[in-house]
């Protein structure tokens, strides 16, 4: 469900970008990426309550998907605004392996984490939330990283 919604966030946060600026959507795919994860990471179980446990992870995910698809567009024109033209391949090419590491570095989390709690059948009773929990963390640390870089000078040309 979530690659659907891909393209429905960069087709509302791409143009959005356009209008109000690079800097402040990609602060909110980070917070909104960081919170639906969060929030997966701590939602009852479906013996807690019912149904509405798959309910709300289908719609977490949506928030992921849509997040995602608003910070890979988002994300490519930044650096593609930024990168002088004999290099924008390159600068933009970066950006697309950092997303392939970030993947690796996904299944880092999961082994690690399969190790600390005691194997696969502890993963499967619970463990997999710290995973989802440790989102709160790297989320907060990305929005404060994210806080600080400046707006696209095409940006800031294109608005006056």
């Amino acid at each position: 469900m979530s690659f659907l919604v891909r393209p429905i966030g960069g087709m509302i946060l791409g143009p959005l970008g356009d209008k109000i600026g690079r800097r402040k959507v990609m602060l909110f795919t980070i917070a909104l990426m960081a919170v639906a994860t969060t929030l997966i990471g701590a939602l009852p179980s479906a013996a807690a309550i019912g149904p509405w446990a798959l309910v709300l992870l289908y719609l977490l995910r949506m928030c992921q998907g849509f997040s995602t698809g608003g910070e890979y567009s988002g994300a490519l024109t930044y650096v593609a605004e930024f990168s002088p033209d004999k290099s924008r391949g390159f600068h933009t090419w970066i950006l697309n392996s950092g997303s392939q590491l970030g993947f690796a570095a996904g299944a880092g989390v999961v082994a690690g984490t399969t190790a600390l709690v005691g194997g696969q059948s502890a993963m499967v009773a619970g463990g997999w939330r710290i995973a989802f929990l440790l989102a709160l963390v790297l989320g907060a640390v990305a929005l404060l990283l994210r806080s600080r870089i400046e707006e696209s000078p095409s940006f800031v040309a294109s608005t006056g």
